[in-house]
């Protein structure tokens, strides 16, 4: 339900920089039973995948959904200028200068999000969702049975991430805050203060640390925490029960709950983004370059 922001990805590693593109043609794989990896075959600047829809946004910062639409949730709203999205379980969300647009199901009150703004940043997740203003400072809206949307008060928070029931942040200096549903140890951050991104599944948490490793924690009933080794990872998704990420050579690895094709990754490389959501993924391919700095 998380994922990727703008897609202008800048990969340090050895002595070489890659660039990539700020845009990609998705791939998708996994379940196709709503057809949510039917994928429009165009450039998107932003891909996000929800429990069985994913939502993107086109090259002239207009929204485009495809996949499960019971809820409206693949009725986006006209216009363009969009600039951040994220897909949920049955509802979506998008910024537009630093306002929060939602659609989609609203049983839980998860679309309601006029009274906000000045937001950077959103996520999804199943009946609710979480946003970061341009102080750091965090709101969140919809489905509260979990105390999901009673987020942790301060300001300086650097990143978000909401699961089904629970949500993780990266607080000002680095470290993990966790609220919300504590069953499975989704809540029980590890230590330290190098983390720069963070998603969450159903019942487990990832993050992304600043020297490229990964660390994951909570539930894994389908092997969700058997985190790949190595240190070359730039980019991470988690799905309901399974995790992809991105390599700085652009190549994807996906591991966890296996039905269904989810970790199936199509063949291929010069992936620029990932996205996972219920039981599906997307990745967005684009051109990339490596250069070695004089």
């Amino acid at each position: 339900m998380k994922i990727a922001k703008t897609f202008i990805l800048i990969v340090i590693f050895s002595s070489s920089v890659v660039i990539a593109d700020g845009s990609g043609m998705p791939v998708g794989f996994g379940d196709n039973k709503y057809g949510q990896i039917d994928c429009p075959i165009l450039n998107l600047n932003n891909i996000s995948c929800g429990r069985n829809h994913s939502v993107g946004i086109t090259e002239s910062g207009a929204l485009i959904a495809w996949g499960d639409n019971s809820r409206g949730q693949t009725n986006v709203p006209a216009g363009t200028g969009y600039n951040a999205i994220s897909a949920g379980g049955y509802h979506s969300v998008a910024l537009k200068d630093g306002s929060p647009i939602a659609w989609g199901d609203n049983s839980k009150h998860q679309t309601e999000c006029d009274r906000f703004n000045y937001l950077i940043d959103v996520s999804a997740g199943l009946n609710f969702t979480v946003g970061r203003k341009f102080n750091g400072g965090l709101v969140a809206w919809g489905e509260n049975n979990f105390g999901q949307i009673d987020v942790p008060p301060g300001t300086g928070y650097k990143a978000i991430a909401a699961g089904a029931f629970h949500a993780v942040a990266i607080s000002s200096n680095g470290s993990l805050v966790a609220w919300g549903d504590g069953q499975d140890n989704k809540l029980k951050c590890p230590a330290g203060t190098n983390y720069t991104v963070i998603v969450a599944g159903v019942d487990h948490t990832m993050a992304l640390k600043s020297d490229g490793t990964i660390i994951v924690w909570g539930l894994n009933s389908f092997g969700q925490l058997n985190t790949p080794k190595g240190s070359n990872y730039v980019a991470i998704a988690a799905g309901d029960f399974h995790n992809i990420a991105l390599r700085d050579d652009m190549s994807v690895i996906a591991w966890g709950d296996s039905s269904r094709r989810k970790t199936s990754i199509p063949s291929g490389n010069n992936r620029i983004a990932i996205s996972a959501g219920g039981k599906h993924s997307v990745l967005l391919t684009g051109n990339f370059q490596i250069f070695t700095p004089d």
